[in-house]
């Protein structure tokens, strides 16, 4: 058969989501290639950004390497923010 996974469960608004976290705090993408990072926890809109678009640039999560280099990629969310270092390996 074709068991599909279950649904996750909504979160239940009433628990506290808890401390706005990420998925991973350095993670190594090769120029040209795109990487996924997640927000967990946290209260309000995740905004995303990067500290050199020229390197890497981040639309809701997704990391796009650019060129060669590091950059720290921060999610925002409230009062509360969190970074990761990226490595962006070569050249497109």
């Amino acid at each position: 058969g074709t068991d599909a996974p279950a649904a996750p469960d909504a979160p239940d608004p009433a628990v506290p989501a808890g401390p706005l976290a990420l998925d991973h705090d350095a993670i190594t993408i090769p120029a040209g290639e795109t990487a996924r990072l997640a927000a967990t926890g946290g209260t309000g809109e995740v905004t995303w950004s990067t500290s050199n678009e020229n390197i890497a640039t981040v639309d809701g999560g997704a990391i796009t390497g650019k060129a060669g280099g590091t950059v720290t990629v921060t999610a925002a969310a409230g009062e509360e923010s969190v970074s990761c270092t990226v490595t962006v390996t070569g050249d497109p």
